[in-house]
């Protein structure tokens, strides 16, 4: 089950990024920071998700 974790993982990474990504775009601050600040958000320090 250990690709199963690793595939979950990638597709809530690639989740993530698509929607803070335009969002991040749309309120003028970059879409890197986007990226970050999904990153952030999906973190243990964040809602804890990975």
């Amino acid at each position: 089950m250990e690709g199963s974790d690793f595939l979950l993982a990638g597709v809530l990474f690639l989740f993530a990024a698509v929607a803070a990504v335009p969002l991040a775009s749309r309120l003028g601050i970059g879409a890197v920071l986007g990226y970050l600040l999904a990153g952030i958000a999906i973190g243990p320090w964040g809602l804890g998700f990975y």
